[in-house]
């Protein structure tokens, strides 16, 4: 038993830190696909410059002669704002293809597409194109010189060849590689999501326990309430929401996965047993999930720190 005083308001655990990620499972299946990132050998920055105003919604983007090329699934920013190519552009070129614009794009405005880099203190790393799209809030484990885990900062496509993470604190080289379930973060959850254990408990008193009783537990069932709002670009939110509405998914079990700061984990296989939308006038649309753990798929990990 540790002999350390508790220092309780310091040593509460809090919510804070708390994320849900989710992936749709293919029918019968019940093991997430597991796809590898690998880091590529990186570029010089491309400024892009738009020569034309576009609208939202806008698919082509009008732009002075590139001064290189630019690959499909290519992340363009400009502060918080970003756009992404959906097809190569030649060195020269005067247009780019993107997928719709969320923001209207004013003539003149200069994007920045940075290909990264591998040195120290980089917050974009070149990648080989990714074999499915990475979401905000993943965290990828890379076998390094210096082993380092980076936390994705912003999304990128099936495809991409370059990812934004927190800045590395050891130097990568190409072929280094990160294993990830590309699961999506539901970014408009509003409530803990853990999973609460209800034990199924089966009466034994016999004609030997006298006038006590016994009871043993056969299960446990594993509940789960994800209540979130109804957030534009949320694909965790939007999955949700998607196998709840669409007839052709209605039975789609779901794997999560429930992470907190301190290495707490909860993850394995649901499915969506109900999902009443609430909000009233001149309030957000919000969704109120239940999901039923599915089997013995789920697994618990230990907090890293220590309770004893």
């Amino acid at each position: 038993m540790s002999t350390a005083v508790l220092n309780y308001p310091g040593g509460a655990k809090v919510t804070t830190g708390i994320a849900l990620r989710v992936g749709e499972l293919p029918l019968g299946v019940r093991t997430p696909a597991t796809y590898t990132v690998t880091v590529g050998t990186g570029g010089s920055s491309v400024n892009v410059i738009v020569a034309a105003d576009a609208a939202i919604g806008a698919t082509t983007l009008t732009v002075g002669a590139l001064t290189a090329a630019v690959p499909a699934n290519s992340i363009l920013s400009i502060g918080g704002q970003v756009v992404v190519t959906s097809a190569a552009a030649a060195s020269s070129a005067t247009s780019l293809t993107i997928y719709p614009a969320n923001f209207t794009i004013l003539n003149g405005t200069t994007f920045v597409y940075n290909p990264g880099t591998l040195t120290i203190g980089s917050r974009v790393i070149p990648v080989t194109a990714l074999p499915a799209l990475i979401d905000v809030g993943d965290t990828l484990l890379f076998n390094s010189t210096i082993p380092q885990t980076l936390t994705v900062t912003g999304r990128s496509p099936a495809g991409a060849t370059q990812l934004r993470v927190n800045a590395i604190t050891s130097a990568l080289t190409a072929g280094n590689s990160a294993s990830t379930k590309a699961l999506y973060a539901v970014v408009g959850c509003t409530v803990s999501p853990v999973p609460s254990p209800t034990p199924k408990v089966v009466d034994t008193t016999n004609l030997l326990s006298g006038i006590g009783m016994e009871k043993v537990i056969t299960a446990i069932s594993q509940e789960m309430s994800v209540d979130f709002n109804i957030v534009r670009g949320d694909l965790g939110g939007g999955l949700l929401v998607e196998i709840l509405r669409d007839k052709d998914k209605y039975n789609k079990e779901i794997y999560f996965q429930v992470t907190m700061d301190d290495g707490e984990r909860h993850e394995g296989v649901a499915i969506i047993t109900a999902g009443p939308e609430t909000g009233s006038v001149q309030d957000l649309r919000k969704i109120q999930c239940k999901l039923q753990v599915q089997g013995q798929t789920y697994v618990y990990t230990k907090s890293t720190y220590a309770f004893y």
